[in-house]
């Protein structure tokens, strides 16, 4: 079966190669992604040798961030060394800034056999946890191998993702054996992955969404740490929409709405950070055919001797928990007119502003039906929608600082996955 799965990542290899020359000729990120993912031996060295590994990871910037409290907690009460891998460079950044000297950040390497062997081989992990679906079959099947314990912490399987795994059971049967604890984020999710693995049902726990636990922990980190409005530019008068994770066309959307509210309200400032922050320069020349004044930047620093412009588009990523801080509202992208199904809107909630979000937000389905049914956020389905409810927030300031103070409770009453979790790393240790 190792066969069968390298012989079909090189075939997938060879489909994409066209595409990914071109990457590699226009991208310097994704050169330097490609490399360290080919030559990751230059970059990766093993634990010391009277440390235990765990080795956590996780796909992206989202991943990352709702592993942050689990490793801060590792590294403050254990003597593990810890070692995060990711597989973007968005999420590698993020988790190179995240993290302290003392956490190892890589790159995942590429999931053929022979790769995987050789890392297992150079880092001797103790425990394996998978963030959400990165269930990678060699990486699993290698773990199995080793009869390592692999856990999968705060997965989620919405009725896509169940389709497309049942069609590849054939493909996966043999890796799954590897997972000795499931954490799943909702009963949904358990009764999804339980057919799946029906007679493995046992090791299924619904622990609830670390989400919310990691949503919480930015808020208080970035209360502790904030950077003033003042530093970025704004006064205290001035009122900031902050738009996070924004795809195409969401961008455009924003700034016509900021356009419009403007007349009714000048104090009115859009800050827009895109999922991609490659896109700053797409967005700018959006804003310049709008007739809207706009300003690039990748800290406050950049802001401070500038006066602020009606658009400012942040090109850099791992901003976002200082931007809720300053924020009075939030837009929360992926959602509105696009099928990327939505990016992840406790950040805000838990900063305690009011938030909003379009109806695309299949990959948060639980999260945006909690938070709509306890009446802490609100859905915009059109741009109409969206002008109108910022409106009303801008003219009745109380109702949405209520909003804001009733979100920030939700999210804290709903924490805890992560005790879960971690009691579950620390079990499996002492056990194996």
């Amino acid at each position: 079966m190792n066969s069968l799965r390298n012989t079909v990542y090189l075939a997938l290899a060879c489909y994409y190669l066209p595409h990914w020359l071109f990457r590699l000729w226009r991208e310097p990120d994704f050169r330097s992604v490609v490399w360290q993912k080919m030559f990751w031996r230059k970059q990766v060295k093993p634990p010391s040798s009277n440390s235990q590994c765990v080795w956590l990871h996780g796909a992206s910037v989202g991943e990352i961030t709702l592993l942050k409290p689990l490793v801060h907690r590792l590294v403050s009460n254990t003597d593990f060394a810890i070692m995060v891998t990711t597989y973007t460079s968005e999420g590698y950044q993020v988790a190179k800034g995240m993290f302290a000297d003392n956490v190892a950040v890589h790159y995942l390497p590429f999931d053929f056999s022979w790769t995987m062997r050789a890392f297992f081989r150079l880092v001797s992990p103790r425990l394996v946890v998978l963030s959400e679906l990165e269930l990678w079959p060699n990486l699993l099947d290698e773990a199995r191998r080793r009869r390592l314990p692999v856990h999968v912490a705060n997965s989620r399987m919405n009725h896509l993702d169940y389709k497309s795994y049942k069609r590849v059971m054939f493909f996966l049967r043999k890796p799954l054996r590897a997972i000795s604890w499931w954490g799943v984020q909702a009963s949904t999710d358990a009764e999804r992955i339980r057919s799946l693995i029906p007679d493995r049902s046992e090791i299924i726990c619904v622990t609830g969404n670390m989400k919310y636990d990691s949503a919480s922990f930015n808020a208080c980190a970035g209360s502790k740490h904030e950077i003033s409005r003042e530093a970025w530019g704004y006064s205290t008068n001035d009122l900031l929409l902050i738009a996070g994770s924004t795809h195409a066309p969401e961008e455009a959307i924003l700034i016509e709405s900021l356009r419009e509210l403007r007349q009714h309200c000048p104090s009115l400032y859009l800050i827009l950070a895109p999922r991609k922050p490659l896109r700053a320069c797409d967005i700018a020349q959006i804003a310049e055919d709008k007739g809207v004044s706009h300003r690039l930047s990748q800290s406050a620093y950049d802001c401070r001797k500038h006066q602020p412009a009606e658009v400012m588009i942040v090109n850099s990523v791992g901003l976002l928990k200082e931007l809720w801080a300053i924020g009075d509202f939030a837009f929360v992208g992926g959602s509105l007119q696009t099928n990327h199904g939505g990016q992840n809107m406790l950040e805000p909630t838990a900063a305690g502003l009011p938030t909003c979000f379009g109806p695309n937000v299949f990959n948060f389905a639980a999260i945006v039906k909690d938070l709509i049914e306890n009446d802490v956020a609100c859905m915009v389905r059109c741009e109409r929608e969206l002008y109108l409810l910022l409106k009303q927030w801008i003219d009745t300031p109380e109702e949405a600082n209520m909003l804001g103070r009733r979100a920030r409770s939700f999210v804290q009453s709903q924490i805890g996955a992560t005790d879960i979790t971690y009691a579950n790393i620390l079990d499996a240790v002492r056990r194996s």
